[in-house]
């Protein structure tokens, strides 16, 4: 299983028996581990794996992973759910305990990763610390031009179809953008859509889950999470304005910095050095466990 220096692919096996794909880069057994995960439309083998790989510099032992249904993993998507979410990352960190000795953290990057692995911090404590590319406020989806009452709308509906139809697809777009490096920004998404074109083409499930998260009455995102977290804010972002992340970061009650980057959504991967860097120096901190205020 394990290898120096290298990136190989292993499985995990989730609490279905279904394998996880992972993409592992090993250390040593005492060095400090990152699981990351990211946006489940594509996979973590993808072209974005150059938001993760610098974290290689660093002296991590790094589990990048595609959820139960989604990317190279095990399963369907037609059964993705929020707390098949969470069985799968608990599942992960028992690979990561019985396996190495460092400390666990959790890096939710891309975007919708950022939010997935936000769910998860506020509903375990088995995480030393959390870094997260965007952010997810309970009941709040005005970053989609939607009010609470129309998203509970939208929410009732979609449980409604998943039940008729499992395996319907809705067409989606990203939002038009018209702010900085816009160019740039819109290429990043051909690139994906040459990848994975499927991408806007999400499963009825995969998006009721989501909604689920925001809306749903038990949804940990009601809560916040229970180790320290760093909250990366772009200024350019196409999806968010620049006062949901601090809204949410107001929230937090939990040693936290906030780190801005002014530049798009995408930022993760234009900028991947400087965003994984970040994410080390945080991780670092919390593994020698500074605990002031940044």
């Amino acid at each position: 299983m394990k290898s120096t220096h290298i990136w190989i692919e292993i499985s995990i096996s989730n609490h279905k028996g279904q394998q996880l794909f992972c993409r592992h880069y090993f250390t040593s057994i005492d060095a400090p581990n990152v699981l990351y995960i990211q946006t489940p439309l594509g996979s973590v083998g993808g072209f974005t794996k150059k938001a993760y790989e610098p974290l290689s510099k660093y002296g991590f032992n790094i589990f990048a992973v595609d959820l139960a249904g989604i990317g190279k993993s095990e399963g369907s998507v037609s059964e993705f759910t929020a707390n098949g979410v969470l069985s799968d990352l608990d599942s992960c960190i028992n690979y990561i305990e019985e396996n190495f000795n460092g400390k666990v953290f959790l890096f939710g990057g891309t975007g919708i990763g950022g939010i997935w692995g936000q769910y998860y911090a506020s509903y375990s404590n088995r995480l030393d610390g959390f870094a997260q590319f965007a952010v997810g406020i309970y009941e709040d989806l005005s970053p989609l031009g939607l009010s609470l009452w129309a998203a509970k709308t939208v929410y009732n509906m979609m449980k409604l179809l998943k039940k008729i139809a499992p395996n319907l697809c809705i067409n989606m777009k990203p939002p038009e953008y018209y702010g900085k490096n816009k160019e740039q920004d819109d290429y990043f998404y051909e690139m994906s859509l040459l990848e994975n074109p499927h991408m806007f083409k999400p499963n009825i499930n995969w998006m009721t889950a989501l909604m689920e998260i925001f809306l749903g009455k038990n949804s940990y995102l009601k809560d916040t999470p229970k180790c320290p977290v760093l909250v990366f804010q772009t200024l350019s972002d196409r999806y968010f304005p620049a006062e949901y992340f601090e809204h949410y970061y107001d929230r937090l009650t939990c040693h936290k910095k906030l780190y801005s980057i002014d530049d798009v959504h995408n930022s993760y991967y234009f900028r991947a050095d400087e965003v994984c860097e970040q994410v080390a120096k945080w991780f670092l901190e919390n593994t020698n466990e500074v605990t002031a205020d940044a």
